[in-house]
């Protein structure tokens, strides 16, 4: 209870330095602040995202307090959020000599040549604050970043590992070491390295996670079914582990039960496209085409934009026997994708199925110009046209 009031009264305290502080500048008047207090200030417009009044508010705390190091700490990172690295660099610049056995301005610096691109600097800087810094784990991290942005996923996964170590906790270590693995081409190294974390945190349902994703990946769709139930009963709201185990269901040739588990998604997240697309696909791997066209329609209707979902309503119409009232389809994804030679050439197909002679042959035409080598394409198109021929000679 206690500690519950002196968060509570700490909260009043930060609203009323706030406030006082957005009076003084609405009445154009000069108020005193502590460092302290100036610090909340600037803390509070960057964590509503108001950089402007940020940069404001430590403008100010500095002419107030000219050699305090703690602001200009924080005037450094306000510019480089601001995406102005260079004038942070010079903001660092003034403090640098007095303030070397200080993390932040090593971390600080480190964001600032990372997003200058010198990412072998920031690993630099990076390294030092790890000298400086008993929190070690969020910097293993940013080292970790620094070596996939220069292409190194080996010794990023090294970093990666190391932050693990450091906070078992830590999830998005634990996606980016999958990853990095995946980059590696080391798949079954990836399921080694997840069975043995296990072992030590079977509670982690983001390790159990990350092995389903391995497992599918490697087409073992029963183990990966395994480590996605593991998932979701430490964590029975993990949306994304339900719509992998219903990919994986699917996969394995089981419709119902993979639509009922992407169905079970939209109670933990809002609908979408992607989604009601796969429960279309199933309905329509199971020849239930009344409801694959109901999900596909779904899906366009989230997002007008997948062209996939307009062309599968068209395949789906065609398998239904009903291909005339598929054409309107097919052509809207046309129209949404028209430099996809697989789309013109499945528009082809079509015409000519429909026995369009005219039309498939422009549609033809225009496959093949989209993509020249491809042989399936070209060998199709060259077919159309000798049965063409043939049938003028007739």
């Amino acid at each position: 209870m206690a500690d519950k009031r002196e968060y509570t009264d700490k909260s009043d305290e930060n609203s009323s330095t706030v406030g006082r502080y957005e009076e003084m500048v609405e009445n154009q008047k000069q108020y005193f602040f502590d460092v302290d207090q100036f610090e909340d200030i600037i803390e509070h417009y960057v964590s509503e995202g108001e950089l402007k009044s940020a940069r404001s508010a430590v403008k100010f705390a500095i002419s107030q307090h000219p050699f305090s190091t703690e602001l200009i700490l924080k005037n450094a990172q306000i510019l480089a959020d601001s995406r102005k690295p260079h004038k942070a660099l010079k903001a660092l610049a003034k403090i640098e000599s007095i303030e070397l056995e200080n993390p932040d301005l090593f971390l600080i610096k480190g964001s600032i040549y990372s997003q200058l691109r010198e990412h072998k600097k920031a690993i630099n800087c990076y390294r030092t604050a790890l000298d400086k810094s008993e929190d070690k784990g969020e910097i293993w991290m940013y080292i970790a970043f620094e070596y996939q942005n220069l292409g190194n996923s080996k010794k990023a996964l090294d970093f990666f590992k190391k932050t693990v170590i450091e906070d078992p906790d830590n999830e998005l270590a634990l996606y980016e070491i999958a990853f990095c693995y995946e980059l590696n081409n080391s798949l079954q190294d990836s399921i080694g390295y997840y069975t043995e974390f296990l072992e030590t945190y079977p509670y982690s349902h983001a390790a159990w996670y990350n092995l389903g994703i391995n497992y599918s990946k490697l087409k073992k769709y029963s183990e990966a079914i395994d480590a996605y139930e593991y998932a979701i009963a430490i964590d029975e709201n993990f949306a994304s582990a339900y719509f992998n185990k219903a990919n994986a269901l699917a996969n394995l040739n089981r419709y119902q039960e993979a639509i009922d588990l992407y169905e079970e998604t939209f109670k933990y997240e809002e609908p979408d496209a992607i989604t009601f697309y796969y429960i279309g696909e199933c309905y329509e791997n199971a020849e239930q085409y009344e409801d694959a066209i109901v999900n596909y329609t779904k899906a366009t209707e989230v997002d007008p934009e997948m062209a996939d979902a307009w062309l599968s309503i068209a395949m789906v119409m065609d398998l239904d026997k009903r291909p005339i009232e598929g054409l309107r389809f097919i052509e809207k994804a046309i129209d949404l994708e028209p430099e996809s030679s697989d789309f013109w050439h499945m528009y082809a197909n079509y015409l000519q199925k429909l026995q369009y002679n005219h039309e498939a042959e422009h549609a033809y035409h225009e496959a093949t110009s989209l993509d020249s080598k491809n042989i399936y394409i070209c060998l199709t198109t060259q077919n159309f046209t000798l049965t063409v021929a043939a049938l003028k000679e007739q």
